[in-house]
Order: structure tokens, then C-alpha cells, then sequence
């Protein structure tokens, strides 16, 4: 098993679109987080992949000094996750199942901050069967997404 994770800072400068609907620069903006993900294969058959990132993105300057837009961007998420297990035994003869989970949480959706939408969850399911053609490998795979309904 594998486990990555980093901090990081990024200042760039921060464009979006005005209250008159013309986009042009309103500033700078900071990505501040951490990020960290652990994948590998725990055992013969299985593989798990799983990450997260929280973020802290901020944007300074003229317009939020003087009230026209809010500190936080419109449209990132602050949290992120997922978790991804395939399972496929060799005894399968090619079979295998996979489950994957994400979630994310709530964004600011307007520029003065005074709309925030729900984050979202979402969990999948599959079934895979890897075969050849010959001597070309290939696969077929039946997904369902949001079988939660989430």
C-alpha cells in the first residue's frame, strides 16, 4: 500500500463574471490545502484507491475590500473525496466487481457569497468481465450510477 500526501499554496489572479455580465479580473486568489491518496493492493484480487483534499480558496483585492464580491470563489468545492475498491480473484476467471464513493462538500454559487449549494454524494456499482479477441484484450463493464439516489 501507498500512501502520497502534499500541502500546498497557489496565488494566481482571480477572473469570474461581474453583476453587468462581463468577465474581467477581480482580484487575487489563494488555494491553500492539503491533499493525501493511498492506493495499492492489500491482497490478491483487490485493489483500493482512496484520496481527499481540503481546500481553503480565498480571494482578495479591490472588489472584496469594497464589498462588491465575497472572500470565497464561486464554484470550488472546500472538500473532496473518493474511494474506489475492484475486486477481481483469479478464480473469477476474469469477473470482477467494483464500488467507487465520492463526495464533495457545498460551494459558494454567486459572487457575494450569499448562496451556497449543497455538497453532493454520489455511489457507484459495477460488474466487469475482461476477455480477448483474439489476441487483442478487452472488456465489458455494467455500471450503476447513484444507486443511492442521492
Amino acid at each position: 500500500m501507498n500512501l502520497i500526501a502534499g500541502v500546498f499554496e497557489v496565488k494566481k489572479p482571480y477572473f469570474n463574471i461581474d453583476s453587468a455580465n462581463v468577465y474581467g479580473p477581480f482580484g487575487e486568489v489563494r488555494h491553500r490545502g492539503i491533499e493525501a491518496s493511498f492506493a495499492g493492493r492489500p491482497f490478491e484480487g483487490l485493489s483500493v484507491v482512496a484520496g481527499m483534499m481540503l481546500l481553503q480558496a480565498r480571494v482578495s483585492g479591490d472588489a472584496v475590500s469594497r464589498g462588491l464580491i465575497g472572500r470565497i470563489p464561486v464554484g470550488v468545492f472546500p472538500r473532496k473525496s473518493f474511494l474506489t475498491l475492484q475486486y477481481q480473484p483469479e478464480a473469477w476467471n476474469g469477473f470482477g466487481i467494483d464500488l467507487s464513493y465520492s463526495e464533495a462538500g457545498g460551494q459558494r454559487r454567486n459572487l457575494d457569497n450569499s448562496f451556497k449549494s449543497d455538497g453532493y454524494r454520489q455511489l457507484n456499482a459495477g460488474l466487469r468481465y475482461y476477455f480477448k479477441i483474439g489476441k487483442t484484450p478487452a472488456s465489458l463493464r455494467l455500471n450503476a450510477y447513484n444507486v443511492t439516489n442521492a
